[in-house]
């Protein structure tokens, strides 16, 4: 199966937050065989054209069964584009693994070791930023989502330590359930990681802290 053809799309919609949430969908052509599709997420390709003229010039007429091959002489090439090199490079991995899983008649599990696990426990994202904005209106997501029956959720620290600490306290309060730890990143902006027992069901919130000039290293 060599690769003839790769198409992409722009995809942005709006979040629960009002952010745009950007998506490249590929879609990757063969001679003879099914389309893979592929995604590069959180990226926004405001030169699309060029990453798929480039995408053609070093992919088309490949041999789209050799994925670990490609992958490596795609992560070599700088696509200067807005969208980072690796989403880039994942984007053709994820293709390439959907075509051949498609092609071979199983679930692309199969072609990187087999399956791991049943089912994936989701962490919900929550910004410190848009917090410190909207307090209440993050409070009613973390609350709507919780109605629908989630229970972990990973906050982004703003980087104001004592506004991070007042909203994970008050988050705590309102959702009953109680810290097993605390730790302070080198930035000193508190890190949070609580679970709590109830119903049967695991809450929690973790904090996520990144980098910030200045402060060493951060913590997750």
């Amino acid at each position: 199966m060599n690769i003839t053809r790769i198409q992409a799309h722009q995809i942005e919609t709006p979040r629960v937050n009002g952010i745009i949430s950007g998506h490249v969908i590929l879609f990757l052509h063969v001679d003879d065989g099914p389309i893979g599709l592929g995604e590069a997420s959180d990226s926004i390709a405001r030169d699309l054209d060029s990453v798929v003229s480039q995408y053609n010039k070093l992919l088309v007429g490949r041999d789209a069964t050799r994925i670990s091959e490609i992958n490596e002489f795609l992560r070599t090439h700088d696509f200067k584009s807005t969208v980072s090199d690796n989403h880039l490079v994942s984007a053709i991995d994820l293709a390439l693994y959907d075509l051949n899983g498609k092609a071979l008649g199983v679930p692309a599990y199969r072609l990187m070791g087999g399956k791991f696990r049943d089912r994936i426990y989701c962490c919900y994202p929550t910004w410190g930023n848009q917090a410190s904005v909207d307090y209440e209106a993050t409070a009613g997501y973390l609350q709507r989502l919780v109605d629908h029956g989630h229970h972990l959720f990973r906050y982004y620290v703003s980087g104001e330590a004592d506004f991070d600490n007042h909203f994970l306290t008050d988050m705590f309060s309102r959702f009953d359930v109680q810290p097993r730890a605390a730790v302070r990143s080198d930035g000193a902006v508190a890190v949070h990681r609580i679970t709590g027992e109830r119903a049967h069901s695991r809450r929690g919130f973790v904090s996520h802290c990144t980098r910030r000039p200045g402060t060493g290293s951060g913590a997750r």
